[in-house]
């Protein structure tokens, strides 16, 4: 069913439910290694491409390398300081979906 709106435009009535996006999982892990790598190679073909100085390309990148590496450290610090960053040996045995939810995350007997 469709209604028509006063610009003449045509939505959809009811409306779909939105779709849901992923969750933090295994092949989420490597999506921001793939942006860095893009970034890294494309801010080289710029100079590669005589587009840019190669001092300037690569002194970017280290600047931007070692913000990054500083701001990674100071979040750490700041997070431990709130919170624990890692759960206790025998939760992390068990794994933290039998410790913490209490149910199997992966039934692999079956």
């Amino acid at each position: 069913m469709t209604s028509h709106t006063s610009r003449g435009c045509q939505r959809r009535w009811p409306p779909r439910p939105r779709r849901q996006r992923p969750g933090p999982g295994p092949g989420n892990a490597a999506r921001p290694a793939v942006h860095g790598v893009g970034g890294i190679f494309g801010t080289i073909m710029i100079a590669a491409f005589g587009l840019g100085s190669w001092a300037a390309q690569l002194g970017s990148l280290l600047v931007v390398g070692v913000y990054t590496v500083v701001v990674t450290v100071v979040l750490i610090f700041v997070v431990k300081a709130v919170t624990p960053l890692r759960v206790d040996e025998e939760t992390e045995v068990n794994g933290l979906d039998l410790s913490v939810h209490g149910e199997r995350g992966y039934n692999h007997a079956s």
